[in-house]
């Protein structure tokens, strides 16, 4: 009975609409009711973002300002857009057929505002299908095709290994002392902080994969190791692909983009963890420096030495830099839980990520 009721109000209301547009005869008025009824929810979007300052729109896109979100997309990725292959499947009801295929639902800076919304706030793609009116397998496909785009065109602007004078530069004078009274052998290094940071995966049924990311550290936990460093304001300027989490701590040194990148002519000082020990191999223009070990070398002594004392707390107090580089990174909140589904792109999006939050020592 209840359901006939609101079917009866459904036609009864559908039936004076109709009625009125006859009664009317307003083409316009047609086609702005038309209009009305078929609108997007993103087209208000860009104006609502706009708005945002600060922190509000750090969280959702990374970026302070929103004059450098448009400024960057427009000049790093818009010229490339057209490179995205288009979804043919079944497509929101409000969309228009045109000749040459479907008309894209949003625009390409609102496509680009998604996949920031995706990697930075955490937003799941039922969120975002929900958000701007699509379905979700669009916004899935769409994500696929934006992340290896973003990472070819914008991510190299925002991540790259800068030459030994620049590293230099961005190393505090106060950091640069410490060290020198530590290493005097070391005066003149471009100095580098290395660590690993784990981001957990969804348990998988494929045994093999289960293996690789079983992680040592987090118990009853999958997960993915990144390696990356950063100089001694805390901008990364380096992060290789992703590895399992059973991956020991010093593996992603001996990867080629570590190795092609430290094997120059310029000297490098590295400060890393105690999981870094089982290193065998450096190039000859490298020096390593982690903490002092008690019993590993020195099976019957108690305490460590007076100069090692110093240089253990010298490198505890080194390490906050890496570690505040590791807590931007994990701003980015898809990146506290990737789901299975989303392993073939997770280079892609550490990348973007890491790119991300280095942001803020670009756009001032």
């Amino acid at each position: 009975m209840a359901d006939g009721s609101v079917w009866s109000l459904f036609i009864d209301k559908y039936t004076k609409i109709l009625a009125f547009i006859r009664l009317e005869k307003d083409i316009s008025l047609i086609d702005a009711v038309l209009q009305t009824l078929t609108a997007q929810p993103a087209l208000l979007l860009l104006e609502k973002w706009k708005a945002l300052t600060g922190s509000q729109l750090r969280r959702k896109f990374g970026y302070s300002k929103w004059a450098d979100l448009e400024s960057d997309f427009f000049m790093y990725l818009e010229p490339h857009w057209h490179e995205i292959r288009r979804y043919h499947g079944i497509m929101h009801k409000t969309e228009r057929k045109q000749r040459g295929g479907h008309k894209p639902l949003l625009s390409p800076l609102e496509e680009w505002c998604m996949t920031l919304l995706r990697i930075r706030a955490g937003m799941e793609e039922s969120e975002l299908a929900e958000y701007f009116g699509l379905s979700t397998g669009h916004v899935s496909y769409l994500l696929r095709q934006i992340f290896p785009l973003a990472r070819q065109y914008w991510v190299p602007h925002y991540l790259r290994f800068l030459e030994p004078e620049l590293i230099k530069a961005h190393t505090p004078l106060e950091t640069r002392k410490l060290i020198a009274a530590a290493f005097p052998s070391c005066l003149g290094y471009a100095l580098l902080f290395g660590d690993n940071t784990e981001m957990i995966i969804g348990h998988s049924n494929d045994l093999v994969l289960q293996w690789k990311t079983w992680s040592k550290k987090l118990e009853h936990f999958n997960t993915l190791k990144q390696f990356f460093f950063c100089l001694g304001d805390g901008m990364i300027v380096l992060a290789p692909p992703v590895y399992g989490g059973r991956t020991d701590e010093w593996e992603p040194m001996e990867s080629d983009v570590v190795y092609n990148s430290l094997n120059t002519t310029f000297p490098f000082l590295l400060i890393m963890d105690r999981g870094f020990d089982g290193l065998t191999y450096l190039p000859a223009n490298v020096e390593m420096v982690i903490p002092p070990f008690l019993h590993r070398y020195h099976e019957n002594r108690t305490q460590f030495e007076e100069g090692e004392i110093e240089w253990l707390h010298l490198i505890a107090h080194m390490r906050f830099i890496v570690e505040r580089a590791n807590h931007s990174f994990k701003q980015n909140k898809i990146v506290h839980h990737i789901s299975n589904q989303m392993l073939d792109t997770a280079d892609d999006i550490v990348a973007i990520g890491v790119a991300l939050s280095n942001l803020p020592f670009y756009c001032k």
